[in-house]
């Protein structure tokens, strides 16, 4: 018996009739997305004030209600180091606080602050963008059932891939890039 994915792979369609044009329509689609919002992220630091790692840090800070530096280093792959001295800066600036873990009170989190989150929020209002999470739902009008499942099917699969990717990189053995500059 014949593999129903031959056909996709060679070819033409795949067991669910899409055809291959498709499957390349999608991931042109997704790199589109994907440099966009790299560019945005770039455009609204520089607005934000701050670093790109930053942004990040503070992202996930937000995202996570906080983290003990351990685990946004195995996260972002920033070493100890370089955690310490960002949280520092972000300290400084009023963006990020230290606070016991309420499950061990050894432990240290770091935490957004409610002036990080105001100003990241002011600074997008200041530039008329729209509330992403609204913006998000208008894009998901007019998709009901089995669309929606398999628009967070691909999501959760596709976040999940890039975050392990991501890790797989940051511990695989460096190798000097030939693209590195020598200056």
């Amino acid at each position: 018996m014949e593999n129903p994915w031959t056909s996709f792979m060679t070819g033409d369609t795949d067991p669910a009739g899409e055809s291959i044009s498709d499957v390349e329509s999608i991931l042109d689609l997704l790199s589109e997305l994907e440099i966009g919002g790299v560019l945005f992220r770039q455009a609204l630091t520089v607005r934000l004030g701050i670093g790109a790692t930053e942004h990040l840090v503070l992202d996930l800070l937000i995202r996570h209600g906080g983290l003990a530096g351990s685990e946004l280093g195995g996260m972002t792959g920033l070493s100890s180091a370089a955690i310490s001295e960002l949280a520092d800066r972000l300290q400084e600036s009023g963006l990020l606080t230290r606070a016991p873990d309420p499950r061990d009170g050894r432990r240290r989190l770091l935490v957004a602050t409610d002036a990080a989150r105001d100003h990241i929020r002011s600074t997008i209002d200041d530039l008329g963008i729209r509330d992403p999470h609204r913006v998000t739902v208008e894009l998901l009008q007019g998709l009901r059932g089995a669309d929606l499942d398999a628009v967070t099917i691909f999501l959760s699969r596709a976040a999940d891939r890039a975050f392990r990717q991501a890790r797989s990189l940051r511990l695989a053995r460096r190798e000097p890039s030939r693209w590195r500059s020598r200056g």
